[in-house]
């Protein structure tokens, strides 16, 4: 189940002056892609956001990412999110690549660190090249013709779907089965099929 449903968004942007305020609202965190993806969702569902006055993110507390800091974090951690967590920062926008440097700089152990799932463990397709599919797709089954998939199989259409809905993108392009037109249905049966002879009387 999506964390901010349509009605939630909705309800609440319609009372909210900001895209930040909206944040503010339903407690999502003040970072930089929280924001991003928020903005991408409020589109996608159609929401109206005319209204919205610009307003910056507040401005980030200073934070320590000292040798000392590190060291403590990640020996009770296993992986940099929980890292940020022992250290109160949220993991939605915490600055992965930053402490990823600072760990190999001062060579803090992190063998015992689980490694990360793949984007497809997770539920969803990677997002730069599904997002670059959707956009050029017509309709589902060719976003699967593009992604390499077979274009009725309803397990990867229903990744497709939870995919499109995590990443905020837009579908307003598709146009159904018009993409198909021309293209002879699997399930289409033959005149043989269905221009049969039944016995008199029957």
């Amino acid at each position: 189940m999506n964390k901010y449903p349509r009605t939630l968004l909705a309800e609440t942007a319609a009372t909210s002056t900001s895209l930040v305020d909206l944040m503010r609202r339903i407690g999502a965190p003040m970072g930089s892609k929280p924001r991003r993806y928020l903005r991408n969702r409020l589109a996608h569902c159609g929401i109206d956001t005319s209204h919205f006055q610009d307003e910056p993110l507040p401005e980030r507390p200073k934070r320590s990412y000292s040798k000392e800091v590190l060291t403590e974090a990640a020996a009770c951690s296993t992986s940099i999110r929980d890292m940020f967590l022992h250290m109160g920062i949220p993991p939605e926008d915490g600055p992965y690549e930053h402490v990823k440097r600072r760990l190999k700089r001062f060579a803090i152990d992190t063998t015992h660190f689980v490694p990360p799932r793949a984007p497809a463990d997770r539920g969803f397709f990677p997002e730069v090249e599904f997002t670059r599919a959707v956009a050029a797709s017509h309709g589902l089954a060719d976003l699967m013709r593009r992604l390499g998939l077979p274009p009725f199989n309803e397990a990867a259409r229903a990744k497709a779907r939870r995919s499109i809905d995590e990443y905020g993108l837009s579908t307003e392009h598709f146009t159904g089965q018009g993409h198909c037109v021309g293209v002879p249905s699997p399930k289409r049966k033959t005149a043989q099929d269905v221009l049969v002879r039944l016995p008199a009387g029957s």
